[in-house]
């Protein structure tokens, strides 16, 4: 996690420098990488346009201060960071902006812990200790496809009633109070499990969708895991451009999120390919290559070119490479796909989710 810690005062620099030394040397699953420094006469509005694409934004000092310098650049609780407010003294730790998706009410707790200030935390949810679908998707690493339908689950919950959740992702922990969960096993559609409990009735369209692929109701909540894993094959000297069309027309055809993509794998030929390197970044990823030997012994059935073969040492490139990634070639849902002269495959790559998220 990237935070910026900014400050106004000799007291509040001191703070906002033991702030950044105990974050970065936390042990945890977070890792945090901390800037800090005291504001300079004039340099706010400078200072909070440089770093409000961070994850995280700490002002030690006033809140009115904090909202005047952030007013001009927030948008969407989708996309603003985490912004947080401690007084120089570390009283108090207040959770000022996108406290769910942003993070913004975890790290109120994490700081609060490490520095004995006490957390302001004043989100419904958190407030009557109930269960916040956003926060929950936040943390563990999901992104909200319709963030409009997240008040209407939320309004669910606080009013006492159970939101059912489906999921095509196993998620594991106790079920939260007032939600009702079924895990759809992927690779057999006809069958849906109730977590720790008989079988019952399904409702056709869940409250919230956990799911990979696009969503069929409006009015579901969707929510998107990081489990999309692309094998690609391409020749020299691909462009980016080319590889994000073949990208989009694959997951129209399959019905695919594209936000659900974690993970591009290739042969280790194209680690230095500046079109798929170029992909990667533009979705916040990195090449993953693999040697031909390595991708000769994933077994399975692929389809085969024996002039990839001549060319690389391997009769598959794209599919092989899907299966090895994933562990299996059982989780290939796109088997080797052509699109303008690039070949793609699909795989649901296996991940630990939990609702246990505090």
């Amino acid at each position: 996690m990237n935070i910026s810690i900014i400050s106004f005062s000799a007291r509040g620099y001191e703070l906002s420098e033991n702030l950044a030394h105990t974050l970065s040397n936390t042990n945890g699953k977070a890792k945090y990488h901390v800037t800090w420094e005291r504001c300079r006469p004039g340099k706010l509005h400078n200072w909070t346009c440089e770093n409000f694409s961070r994850d995280a934004l700490i002002f030690i000092g006033s809140c009115g201060i904090a909202v005047r310098a952030i007013a001009p650049f927030v948008k969407s609780k989708v996309s603003d960071p985490a912004v947080i407010v401690m007084d120089e003294r570390g009283k108090y730790c207040i959770s000022l902006l996108s406290g769910h998706i942003g993070g913004a009410n975890r790290l109120v707790r994490i700081l609060a812990e490490l520095t004995g200030a006490e957390p302001v935390i004043t989100t419904a949810t958190d407030l009557n200790n109930l269960f916040s679908v956003d926060e929950w998707a936040s943390s563990q690493g999901m992104k909200i496809i319709n963030p409009g339908n997240i008040v209407k689950t939320a309004d669910k919950i606080l009013n006492g009633e159970t939101i059912f959740l489906k999921s095509l992702v196993p998620v594991g922990g106790p079920v939260p109070p007032n939600v009702e969960y079924y895990y759809s096993k992927p690779f057999s559609p006809d069958y849906m499990e109730k977590n720790d409990e008989a079988k019952g009735s399904v409702k056709e369209d869940p409250d919230v969708l956990v799911s990979w692929k696009t969503c069929p109701g409006k009015d579901i909540l969707h929510i998107v895991p990081p489990v999309l894993v692309m094998g690609v094959g391409c020749r020299k000297g691909t462009s980016e451009m080319k590889i994000q069309e073949a990208f989009y027309k694959a997951c129209i055809k399959e019905n695919i999120q594209p936000e659900s993509l974690s993970m591009v794998c290739s042969i280790d030929l194209k680690k230095n390919e500046a079109g798929l390197i170029n992909f990667c970044s533009s979705h916040g990823l990195t090449l993953t290559c693999y040697s031909s030997q390595d991708l000769s012994k994933v077994h399975g059935n692929f389809p085969s070119s024996k002039f990839v073969s001549e060319t690389t040492g391997v009769d598959n490139v794209c599919q092989r490479s899907a299966a090895l990634a994933c562990g299996s070639s059982h989780s290939i849902i796109m088997e080797k796909t052509v699109i303008d002269g690039i070949t793609l495959s699909f795989g649901i790559k296996p991940m630990e989710f939990s609702f246990d998220y505090q």
